[in-house]
């Protein structure tokens, strides 16, 4: 009798509103419908939810993670009008008011156009959109795609990108997103499984419905149930082995390492640019970039702990690892020749590159899902893509002094210590980069004959790797 009541609540909660972006109960406009979502969400209590298992992607996250991802796939941002993710992502889950707030994120101005609106609507609502001319721009780009996946022009990726928007925000809305990735064991079915799924979208259910009634109180149970039912629930021995790791995971979110290394290294670095950084303060300094070059492991080491592999899996991580290593190359050429403005010069870049890669996470994802199938080798993982990527860091200094150096000697205004002295760094950076890279291309073409049975096939990453290594030595060769 439970297991079908259970079954009938799943049904009317997850399936029936499946209408709702089509025939919502009441209209309102954007403005109303976010100033109710507003209000809805700042009521919700984040704290209660944020560990609670949920699947994507491939992998166990915290609902915290989940949220983010979600939140700024849609709206450009992990927060929505002061809301966090978790708020925001509830908030749509159970209030009528989530087909008429303005959610999605259009993000190329001529798109907002073609779809009927201006070039200032950055955000529209599920309503605006499925009354605009989308489904027809998108649904022939589907089908050319469906036929050649490379055959779709950067204009008809934002289209469709918009268009999977909506379709995950009608998912949020209906509930079924959330169903989706609460049940962890989705694919096994049987009788057992669908029990458990019914008592584990029972607490589930129980906990939106306290929301919608505005009781705090039923809601914090409610929280502590659905969490003790997901982490309880069937599921594959791989996720299983995942749980662990989600207190870790919200550990690292709530920390932001990264954020507060590159913040610290660009202090540090303008402190030693303008000379506040006197001979008896050095060791001051030089402590202080250790802390952040502390923050920093400590960030790579939960990113590994999480992922079980290296930091260097996505382009983000080339560039929390590449930031990394500047610091350290430039510690050493600083005890090395001892120049504070080349140290302060390399902190300030180090730590610009940090926040730019924390500020635009659509464009450098930080997100730690599973990696494809070709990369997933430790051994070669680790000891090929650390090595050639730590060269960037190497060649970084070398680009970032020359620059400096060229920028100077235009206003007239490079000392002539400082003339000598970065060329030559300059230079012992290009010699490390090469060192770097050239053992890098090795390892690489060791590990493509370990996973490939070939050792070189000129394919564009092996080609371009060679054509840059190729370039410094020339560089190199060139002064003498």
């Amino acid at each position: 009798m439970t297991t079908s009541l259970a079954c009938l609540f799943l049904f009317l909660l997850f399936q029936a509103p499946q209408s709702l972006a089509q025939e919502p109960m009441k209209s309102l406009n954007p403005e109303e419908a976010k100033s109710e979502i507003i209000r809805v969400g700042e009521k919700i209590r984040s704290a209660e939810v944020e560990a609670i298992p949920l699947q994507s992607h491939g992998r166990v996250k915290p609902f915290a993670s989940f949220a983010r991802e979600v939140i700024l796939y849609l709206t450009g941002k992990y927060s929505y009008s002061g809301l966090d993710s978790i708020q925001t992502y509830l908030a749509l889950t159970f209030s009528e008011s989530g087909a008429y707030a303005p959610v999605i994120n259009i993000r190329d101005p001529d798109l907002r156009v073609k779809l009927g609106f201006t070039k200032e609507d950055r955000h529209v609502s599920l309503q605006q959109l499925s009354a605009s001319p989308l489904e027809d721009l998108s649904k022939p780009l589907f089908e050319k795609e469906e036929k050649n996946p490379r055959s779709l022009s950067p204009d008809d990726k934002k289209i469709t990108e918009v268009q999977q928007q909506f379709w995950l925000l009608r998912e949020i809305i209906t509930g079924g997103n959330l169903r989706q990735a609460a049940i962890l064991d989705a694919g096994s079915g049987g009788a057992a499984h669908a029990e458990g799924a019914g008592v584990l979208m029972d607490r589930v259910g129980g906990y939106l419905e306290a929301l919608k009634r505005n009781d705090s109180g039923s809601a914090s149970r409610a929280a502590i149930e659905w969490a003790a039912s997901a982490k309880t629930q069937n599921m594959p021995e791989l996720f299983r082995d995942q749980l662990p790791r989600i207190d870790t995971e919200l550990l690292y979110l709530k920390l932001r390492p990264f954020l507060w290394s590159g913040l610290l290294y660009f202090l540090l670095g303008l402190a030693f640019l303008v000379g506040l950084i006197k001979s008896k303060w050095k060791k001051a300094a030089v402590t202080a970039i250790a802390g952040g070059m502390f923050l920093q492991l400590a960030g790579f080491g939960m990113r590994v702990y999480i992922t079980g592999f290296a930091p260097v899996t996505n382009m983000y991580g080339t560039m929390i690892w590449m930031s990394f290593g500047v610091v350290i190359f430039g510690l050493i050429l600083f005890l090395l020749y001892q120049q504070p403005a080349a140290l302060g010069l390399l902190l300030v870049g180090s730590g610009l590159t940090l926040l730019l890669t924390e500020s635009i996470p659509l464009i450098l994802s930080p997100d730690m899902d599973p990696i494809v199938a070709v990369l997933r080798n430790n051994f070669w993982l680790t000891i090929h893509v650390l090595t050639i990527s730590i060269s960037y860091a190497a060649f970084t200094i070398a680009m970032l002094l020359g620059n400096a150096a060229l920028v100077l000697v235009l206003l007239n205004k490079l000392p002539q210590e400082l003339l000598k002295q970065f060329p030559h760094i300059a230079y012992r950076a290009i010699q490390l980069g090469v060192f770097l890279l050239t053992t890098g291309i090795i390892l690489g073409g060791w590990w493509a004959d370990y996973s490939w049975g070939r050792f070189w096939g000129w394919d564009p990453k092996e080609t371009w790797a060679l054509i840059a290594d190729i370039g410094f030595l020339a560089i190199l060769h060139a002064r003498y």
